[in-house]
C-alpha cells in the first residue's frame, strides 16, 4: 500500500494527473480519469509491486518512479502528514419494550457528558459536541442529549491513498470504542473515514500540539493507550487494552 500511495504522490510531483486510487484483491490502482491507468501488481521480489502503464510511452517514467519509489519505502520514509475525519455519534436513550429498568438505571450511572477538544496521543484528535433539541431543559433532562464525537486523524503517508485510509480506519475503529468508555455510552462506528476538508485541515492541524487540549479521560483516569505503542512491552499492552475497549463496547451496543 506504501508502494502505490508513494507512486501515485511522485507521479503527481512529476507532472501525471493521478487524482484516484483503488484496489482489488491482487493489485492497487492509480487513475487519471480518460488519460491514464497505472496497475500495481504483486510480485515476489522487491519492491512487491510491478507498476504497469496504459499509456506505454508513459512507462519509463512509470519505471523510474517505481526506483524511487521502493527506496523510499525500503528506507522507511512514510512522507508527509494526511489528516482524515469521521463523526461517531452516540445516540439519545430509547425506552423501548421490554424495558429493563436495571438498563435504565445502569445508564444513569454511567452516563457522563463531554465537550469540546480533546486528544489521544499527538495524532488523534476528538471534538465532542452534542445536538440540543429545541426544548431541551438541563434541569429536568434525566439524560443527556445525543453526543457526537467528531474524530481527526492524522496519518504519516505521502498522500491521501490507500495507505492512510487503511491506518485512518483501524485507528478510527479503536478510537471510537474508547470515545465510548469516556461516555459511558455506545458510539456508533461510522462506515468509513475522509479526507478532512481542506477548510477544516489548518484549525486541525494548529490544534496538533497545542498543550491546551488534555487527554481524553474518564474519572480522572487517560484513555491513551496510542503512545504505549512506542514504549518497550507496549503494543501487548496496547492490544489488551482495546481488546477490552471492545468488548465494553460491545456490551453497551
Amino acid at each position: 500500500m506504501l508502494c502505490a500511495d508513494w507512486l501515485m504522490q511522485l507521479g503527481r510531483d512529476a507532472g501525471l494527473p493521478f487524482s484516484q486510487y483503488g484496489s482489488r484483491g491482487d493489485s492497487f490502482t492509480i487513475v487519471s480519469p480518460n488519460e491514464l491507468n497505472v496497475i500495481g501488481h504483486f510480485t515476489d521480489a522487491e519492491p512487491y509491486l510491478r507498476f504497469v502503464s496504459s499509456d506505454p510511452s508513459q512507462q519509463p517514467l512509470i519505471d523510474s518512479l517505481a526506483i524511487e519509489t521502493a527506496s523510499r519505502v525500503k528506507q522507511g520514509n512514510v512522507g508527509s502528514t494526511v489528516w482524515h475525519s469521521a463523526t461517531c455519534p452516540a445516540p439519545g436513550y430509547q425506552i423501548a419494550a421490554p424495558f429493563s429498568m436495571g438498563s435504565f438505571m445502569e445508564r444513569l450511572s454511567n452516563q457522563t457528558r463531554i465537550v469540546g477538544w480533546w486528544r489521544l496521543g499527538s495524532n488523534v484528535l476528538i471534538e465532542f459536541a452534542e445536538e440540543l433539541p429545541n426544548d431541551w431543559d438541563p434541569k429536568n433532562a434525566l439524560l443527556p442529549p445525543q453526543a457526537l464525537a467528531h474524530v481527526h486523524i492524522a496519518v504519516p503517508a505521502p498522500c491521501v491513498g490507500n495507505f492512510s485510509s487503511h491506518i485512518a480506519h483501524a485507528v478510527l475503529e479503536t478510537t471510537a470504542v474508547i470515545c465510548s468508555f469516556a461516555l459511558g455510552r455506545a458510539v456508533s462506528l461510522p462506515p468509513s473515514a475522509f479526507p478532512t476538508r481542506p477548510e477544516m485541515a489548518p484549525g486541525v492541524q494548529a490544534r496538533q500540539f497545542d498543550q491546551s487540549v488534555l487527554t481524553l479521560a474518564r474519572k480522572h483516569v487517560a484513555l491513551d493507550i496510542f503512545t504505549l505503542v512506542g514504549v518497550p512491552g507496549g503494543f501487548e499492552c496496547f492490544q489488551r487494552l482495546r481488546s477490552a475497549f471492545l468488548t465494553f463496547d460491545a456490551a453497551k451496543h
